[in-house]
């Protein structure tokens, strides 16, 4: 029965094979679009797992210190500029408000090594000035200081 049943099904596709007679003709192939509502979807996708990757690592940045050390290195070239080595325990920079800590924090001659001044502890509020201006560099301003154990050493010739 099933060799019945394969002849004639190869007959029919013999028969209307035959019975066509017309060449296929391929379609026209018409250039696909670029700009398409899934290449959009995919594209937003993309970029808000990129914004969301970005906030996660500024976060992370932000709560382990990257940012810290950044601020203090700044810190300790512009002091060495006006000739002081700067040390400290703590050196914590916070946000909102912008805010930086020190606790045991030492200022010292660059040429002569002497003490200048000793800072127990201090929380100095800072502000940006023009924090959305077009250039490199800007320029902060000390608004308040809160200093406690403030230690200073004046020579006289």
């Amino acid at each position: 029965m099933s060799e019945e049943n394969e002849n004639q099904i190869e007959e029919n596709e013999e028969l209307e094979s035959q019975d066509n007679g017309v060449e296929e003709i391929a379609p026209e192939t018409s250039r696909r679009r670029f700009f398409t509502r899934r290449n959009g979807v995919i594209v937003l996708g993309l970029i808000a797992l990129f914004a969301v990757s970005l906030a996660v690592l500024t976060t992370v940045s932000y709560r382990y210190g990257v940012f810290d050390n950044y601020i203090k290195e700044q810190f300790v070239t512009k002091m060495a500029d006006i000739g002081v080595v700067f040390s400290a325990d703590t050196f914590r920079l916070t946000i909102s408000p912008l805010k930086l800590e020190l606790k045991n924090a030492t200022f010292n001659d660059k040429v002569s090594g002497d003490k200048l001044f000793y800072i127990n502890e201090a929380n100095l509020y800072l502000s940006v000035k023009d924090l959305y201006a077009w250039q490199l560099s800007r320029d902060i301003s000390l608004d308040t200081t809160e200093v406690d154990g403030f230690e200073a050493w004046v020579k006289f010739d």
